[in-house]
């Protein structure tokens, strides 16, 4: 990276990815989380075509202060756009994509298994397709 900037999603480099193609339009993607960010930090799952579009589902620190929150970023023809932002409490989560041929929906469930309102340690990640 020029400079020694961090890489993010929207530059080629970036020091933490795994990545799995989609093998077809339906699919889930879930990981279990757990994960108490500080300051900048973020983990999550990202639908990538490249580094001018994709989706980013994440959990990050609030930019507040004080506990943390779940982000949907949707990055089109390199403009970037928060779509929604929710507080989480503390523990473990499930982040999931399910995917269609039509769309993409993002979820994002707590430890007591209710949909959440408001160094990463992932417990296990799984993508399934719906045949």
């Amino acid at each position: 990276m020029p400079g020694n900037l961090p890489a993010t999603l929207t530059t080629v480099g970036a020091p933490a990815f795994v990545g799995r193609v989609q093998p077809e339009f339906a699919v889930k993607a879930w990981a279990r989380l757990d994960f108490a960010p500080r300051r900048d930090d973020e983990a999550g799952l990202v639908v990538r075509a490249n580094e001018g579009n994709h989706y980013a589902l994440a959990v990050r620190a609030r930019p507040s202060g004080g506990g943390r929150v779940a982000r949907l970023v949707r990055r089109l023809k390199e403009k970037t756009v928060v779509v929604s932002e929710r507080k989480l409490p503390d523990g473990m989560l499930t982040l999931e994509i399910a995917a269609t041929r039509a769309a993409y929906k993002f979820y994002v469930t707590v430890g007591n298994g209710r949909a959440a309102r408001a160094p990463a340690d992932f417990d296990w990640f799984e993508l399934t397709t719906n045949r």
